[in-house]
């Protein structure tokens, strides 16, 4: 299946690498679901669900896959192959280095809510809250939301452009708030070292008594964060879980905060494609840009 589509892409993409911002319009494929491929293929709902979901549902932050677009699945099988373990890589020193040197001559703001952004005609600035003008540009890294309810010099179309794009949590909300804690006990006692020494995720589908499926995906992050000592990656380690079943809820005395998504995934879905694609044609109006999730 990988196989074929990626030669389909290649007859549409001939002068183009490989990448999601080279697509054509004209492929059949940006409209032809995965789910529906899998099926054409052979590939049972089991395996969709227990192999095919969990794999790349740690990628994506979401489970329901049934709308992406078939045409970005070689892609997906270059980030996270089905054959084989993809090498991790981890930043060289902890995030913080890397905010620094981005930071370095920049002030920010802190808690400081941006309700408004206001475009001025006459001087072709921007304003911030009415109170920080004089801005020639404006980026707005956020989610599409927020773009449309504090610029209040879209146009209408646009408005209506930024609202319609569609988040996982709008559909399912399994990945919206992840559990930070320190309780290995929720792996496999038989995979246990090897999971906190190796790997980057772990993810359980379970079945449960309707059929349905629920998955949980725990991120390993000492396992690839490099400010954590690796003698003490087993002892303390430092793992996230999402949608905890009641067999996999960590120790209450284990956990020590939680991660929050909200409005942070796109959902996966031909639609969502095509706005992405079309932002390009609205990207730099008045010196206005977007880079939030949706925009890729």
């Amino acid at each position: 299946m990988i196989w074929t589509i990626r030669r389909i892409n290649a007859v549409f993409n001939r002068f183009a690498a490989p990448s999601l911002y080279n697509m054509s319009m004209l492929n059949p494929l940006n409209l032809f679901p995965l789910k529906w491929a899998s099926k054409l293929f052979g590939i049972s709902q089991q395996f969709w669900d227990d192999i095919i979901v969990p794999l790349y549902a740690s990628t994506f932050l979401t489970v329901d896959l049934d709308t992406v677009p078939s045409v970005i699945l070689p892609l997906i099988s270059d980030i996270v192959p089905l054959t084989q373990t993809p090498s991790m890589r981890s930043w060289a020193t902890d995030s913080g280095a890397v905010f620094d040197r981005m930071l370095k001559g920049v002030i920010v703001h802190c808690d400081t809510p941006v309700n408004s952004v206001t475009h001025h005609s006459e001087s072709h600035t921007w304003s911030v809250n009415e109170t920080y003008r004089e801005f020639d540009r404006v980026v707005f890294a956020s989610n599409a939301q927020h773009v449309a309810h504090c610029n209040k010099d879209l146009p209408p179309s646009l408005g209506h452009f930024f609202n319609g794009i569609r988040y996982t949590q709008q559909d399912r909300s399994d990945f919206m708030i992840g559990v930070i804690h320190k309780d290995a006990t929720i792996f496999p006692e038989t995979k246990r070292a090897e999971l906190l020494s190796k790997q980057a995720n772990f993810i359980e589908a379970t079945r449960l008594a309707d059929g349905t499926v629920e998955h949980t995906n725990t991120f390993i992050l000492s396992g690839w964060y490099p400010s954590v000592p690796s003698d003490s990656k087993a002892t303390f380690p430092r793992l996230v879980t999402y949608n905890p079943q009641a067999n996999l809820q960590p120790d209450p005395t284990k956990v020590v905060g939680k991660v929050e998504n909200e409005w942070n995934h796109p959902v996966l879905s031909s639609t969502n494609l095509l706005r992405s694609y079309l932002l390009r044609l609205v990207q730099g109006r008045h010196g206005s840009y977007y880079c939030g999730s949706f925009a890729t």
